[in-house]
């Protein structure tokens, strides 16, 4: 997994993000992306308890090596 796509930088740091490419003078594409920015801030308001929860399990893997090769290796 490379970071440098957006979308997998962002879920190694346990947050949430997309990308977007929007075509050149289309006023359809920014009302599209002007909503899909607030999808995505409705989403993690809602789910604001378990998107945090979730980030501290992640951070915890991390501090505790958990995602070693010898604990994740044999599932790939």
């Amino acid at each position: 997994m490379s970071t440098s796509y957006t979308p997998q930088f962002a879920m190694l740091q346990g947050c949430v993000a997309y990308t977007v490419e929007l075509p050149a003078y289309s006023e359809s594409a920014r009302t599209a992306a002007t909503f899909g920015m607030l999808g995505l801030s409705d989403y993690v308001a809602a789910e604001k308890l378990a998107y945090l929860t979730d980030q501290v399990t992640i951070y915890q893997r991390g501090a505790n090596n958990l995602n070693s090769d010898a604990s994740v290796g044999p599932w790939f």
